[in-house]
């Protein structure tokens, strides 16, 4: 699988075939890119000055429009100084290559309800989960998928209200394996008792294991903006569908929320019976790391399920280290699965043009791995 490589301004795409492969060139090194391609627009800025004569006929030429938003100063303070993705954002918003409408919070439209979680712009998103029935949860918007690929982009967020801490704006939106390992958790012939999801993004697994009668759901994530959508989805989102699960006292579900880096071995699991995961093995060290989780988790008693779309760099190296890990069980395979396609606005850097995972507008068979694995008695 190639990586879409940047072309121009048109063209920021990180993501493969499978979208979060995405994550093969990480932010943090691609702010460098970034750099270097502001520095090569603000010498074309400096050249173009030099060679016209005047303001008025500069600001005659169409393609040299966007340059006229930012007086010379501005230009050489942003485009080669710590903010040059504000200038790039401009210049973007100018040519109208990321198309997206601002909407107001608790608003509809075109029959959808968009929602405001500590300043980030959310719409509604309703999946139908086997067994269950609706689940809604929250996603960013297109206008606000850009500003959180802006902060993982960025060098200095400390003065923002929401930051990335590990620079991963990819939990923010909707991943194909979540409602399939949902659907998959919620056919246990035993009642659910304690579940532990692992990356748990929106949450749909999360929120589906506690409207399905779940005691216990703790939710983890590596990002706290994550975590933030799914506990207002929580709290407001789904309190009408299953009234076993609602609490009578306070009116929302109770889903514990807490921060967790799997790659971070220094600290355990929180207990629970069954430990969940969806989409997370977008890279060889997150297969890795999944791997290591699963088998504390099996070590100490607890059932696993992992779910994985097709296409992601970290499920081969997952298969090997958990083989090595487990050397005697013989049942550490994927099976295939029947999932869906999620849909809605994907930023290019966060979901590539020919992504497996989400479609235009309807959603589409997609063939989800799962695995299910039972600890040993």
């Amino acid at each position: 699988m190639g990586i879409n490589q940047p072309v121009g301004w048109s063209v920021f795409t990180m993501g493969t075939d499978s979208s979060r492969s995405d994550m093969t060139m990480s932010f943090r090194s691609y702010r460098k890119t970034l750099k270097i391609q502001s520095a090569v627009y603000y010498c074309i800025w400096m050249m173009l000055m030099t060679l016209t004569s005047s303001a008025s006929s500069f600001s005659s030429v169409r393609v040299f429009q966007p340059f006229l938003v930012w007086k010379h100063a501005m230009i050489a303070d942003e485009c080669l100084g710590k903010n040059c993705l504000r200038v790039q954002k401009e210049f973007r918003k100018t040519y109208s290559l990321h198309a997206s409408a601002e909407v107001s919070p608790n608003s509809i439209v075109d029959g959808r309800r968009y929602h405001a979680v500590n300043g980030i712009q959310c719409v509604e998103v309703t999946v139908n989960i086997e067994g269950l029935g609706p689940v809604t949860i929250l996603e960013a918007t297109a206008e606000a998928q850009e500003d959180l690929v802006n902060m993982a982009l960025e060098e200095d967020m400390d003065e923002a209200a929401n930051t990335l801490h590990a620079g991963d704006p990819y939990g923010a939106v909707l991943w194909p394996a979540a409602s399939a390992v949902a659907a998959h958790l919620l056919q246990s012939p035993q009642p659910l008792t304690s579940v532990l999801e692992l990356g748990a993004g929106t949450g749909l697994v999360s929120i589906a294991a506690k409207l399905s009668g779940a005691h216990t759901v703790i939710a983890t994530d590596y990002e706290d903006i994550p975590l933030k959508l799914l506990d207002y989805a929580a709290s407001h989102l789904n309190l009408n569908c299953h009234d076993d699960s609602a609490s009578k006292t306070t009116n929302s579900l109770d889903i514990q929320t807490s921060f967790l880096d799997m790659c971070d071995y220094q600290t355990p699991l929180p207990e629970a019976d069954v430990v969940v995961a969806a989409d997370i093995m977008y890279e060889p060290k997150t297969g890795r790391a999944m791997a290591q989780r699963a088998f504390e988790a099996l070590q100490r008693g607890s059932r696993v399920i992992i779910g994985d779309s097709p296409g992601r760099p970290g499920r081969a190296a997952f298969l090997e280290e958990l083989a090595l890990l487990l050397p005697s069980r013989n049942d550490l395979v994927f099976r295939d699965t029947v999932g869906t396609t999620c849909t809605g606005d994907r930023h290019e850097l966060i979901c590539g043009k020919d992504s497996l995972s989400v479609s235009q507008h309807t959603p589409k068979l997609l063939s989800v791995a799962i695995m299910d694995l039972l600890p040993d008695r």
